[in-house]
């Protein structure tokens, strides 16, 4: 029995001593010795020196230039040196840089440059030395914000939309921003139920749908829209007019700019709605010839509204009435103004002489401008009449329409004679 007993406890030394024995060798082996190794670093970024700001990399230098398209953003490294050393470093030990000092517009190669701190590790190899990058200046443009409609409504009714914001702030390098056509906001309206509150997405349309998407930053990604569903009628236009020209003065033609008006508005407004009244035009005190052109002040309900920016106007044509007098004693009328028809070969006939036949023309200056005394007939009729003095009365032709005639003189006494 005691045998067994040295021999366990001799066992246990034996092996407590193998096994000190074994860390003793080891780290001997790794911390004097320490043999070289090689170790592969993955995703390593690499600095560009750009200021990301929101996504879009632009240069920290004032070129104000912006990288178009993809680039790398990261590689790998394998590196070589004492074991020791290499498992205490890791990815972020190791420096990868692109070294873009005076770069320009358009397409470059530029060098990666990698740095260990450590002057025992050696880069053995990496994913790649150079890169290639293109380079355009970065811009900033504004673009109105519009609303496309996907589908209609099924009757007269329309929709008025309301934008938190109308205009977007785009960046981006300039070959991007250029592709811009519109920026969009896409609404569904067969969906859209009265004075809802919705934010949409904006969606930029590229001038060229192959191109697809451009590459730029918005300020903003969605706008709110409140969507209010109103009724569009096209109604008569009513006016009015309040007092009286000048004495002599008349309006002889009123000429509206608009007859009827096409309005919007709550629905339950506009389908009882048959026409816009105006606010009367007052005529008191115009005493000018001529075209004279009005406001049309509306009169519009409450929440009604005109569908195009329109200003209607009335143009009154106003003229006025004038007299004048024409006679034979001041040499307006003459013997080519009388006529005493076909009454005989052998007879002749005058006016006798001291009569006066005198009319007065009363009308509308435009027409009686217009009035010739020469157009003006008068003519006797004589048949069966023989020689002598006959006071007879007269027809006045060749007057104007729109021109009345007054005779002054209603009878002339006309003398018949033989002809020598």
């Amino acid at each position: 029995m005691e045998e067994k007993k040295f021999f366990f406890a001799r066992s246990t030394i034996l092996t407590i001593f193998s096994v000190a024995l074994a860390i003793a060798l080891w780290l001997f082996i790794s911390y004097t010795i320490d043999p070289e190794m090689t170790k592969r670093f993955n995703n390593i970024k690499i600095d560009y020196g750009f200021e990301m700001g929101e996504g879009i990399p632009r240069l920290k230098s004032d070129s104000d230039l912006t990288v178009v398209g993809d680039y790398p953003k990261a590689i790998f490294v394998e590196v070589k040196g004492p074991r020791n050393e290499l498992i205490m470093i890791d990815s972020e030990d190791i420096e990868i840089s692109v070294n873009l000092r005076g770069v320009t517009r358009g397409k470059g190669t530029y060098r990666i440059e990698t740095d260990i701190d450590s002057p025992n590790l050696t880069v053995i190899g990496q994913e790649m030395n150079s890169v290639e990058i293109e380079f355009d200046d970065y811009v900033e443009r504004d673009f109105e914000i519009k609303v496309e409609e996907l589908g209609s409504l099924d009757d007269d009714r329309i929709i008025e939309y309301t934008l938190d914001k109308d205009r977007v702030k785009v960046s981006g390098a300039r070959q991007e921003v250029d592709k811009i056509k519109k920026v969009v906001a896409v609404v569904n309206v067969p969906s859209i139920s009265d004075g809802e509150s919705k934010d949409y997405t904006l969606e930029l349309i590229p001038k060229d749908t192959e191109e697809g998407q451009p590459d730029v930053e918005t300020e903003f990604s969605k706008v709110n829209i409140v969507s209010e569903i109103n009724m569009e009628k096209t109604v008569d236009l009513v006016y009015s007019l309040s007092g009286t020209l000048k004495k002599g003065f008349v309006i002889v033609k009123e000429t509206p700019s608009h007859s009827e008006l096409s309005v919007y508005g709550p629905v339950p407004i506009v389908k009882e709605l048959e026409s816009i009244a105006c606010k009367p035009i007052d005529l008191r005190g115009i005493s000018v010839v001529g075209n004279r052109t009005v406001d049309l002040n509306l009169l519009l309900p409450s929440g009604i509204s005109l569908k195009d920016d329109l200003k209607p106007t009335l143009t009154l044509e106003i003229d006025r009435y004038v007299s004048r007098s024409i006679s034979i004693s001041d040499g307006s009328l003459n013997s080519n103004n009388i006529s005493f028809g076909d009454f005989g070969e052998v007879l002749d006939a005058k006016i006798k002489e001291g009569e006066d036949l005198s009319l007065e023309l009363k009308g509308l200056s435009e027409v009686m401008e217009k009035q010739k005394d020469s157009d003006i007939k008068i003519f006797f009729d004589l048949a069966d009449l023989s020689e002598g003095e006959h006071e007879l009365e007269y027809q006045v032709t060749g007057v104007l329409e729109g021109i009345d005639v007054e005779k002054l003189t209603d009878k002339i006494v006309v003398e018949i004679v033989y002809k020598n």
